[in-house]
């Protein structure tokens, strides 16, 4: 009996990697991606050599909280606090329509 779970993140997985293509993004999916030490992530992006590893995850139900913050934003950037002054490192996370154009427009 097939893993619903894991089609599910596959689908995804191939739907990013085909969305990036058709912008002119070099990417690659990760074959039996998180099987194993060897091949972490699921998708390389990037020319080989300089590829960035990226973890794609969907859920139903989740993330909610993460869209409405981004209704009347284009970046949301995020860290936790850690104990006695120790902070964690910024996350950044925005829309693939926006991380496209930012990139096209060369803003960074």
């Amino acid at each position: 009996m097939p893993n619903r779970s894991r089609q599910k993140g596959d689908r995804a997985e191939r739907e990013l990697r085909d969305i990036l293509r058709a912008a002119g993004v070099h990417v690659r999916k990760i074959p039996s991606s998180g099987a194993g030490p060897d091949f972490p992530g699921d998708l390389y992006v990037g020319d080989d050599g300089s590829e960035e590893i990226w973890e794609v995850k969907v859920r139903n139900q989740g993330f909610t909280r993460i869209y409405a913050w981004l209704l009347d934003a284009s970046v949301l950037a995020f860290r936790a606090m850690g104990r006695q002054g120790v902070n964690r490192e910024w996350i950044v996370t925005l829309r693939l329509s926006d991380l496209l154009r930012i990139a096209r427009e060369g803003k960074l």
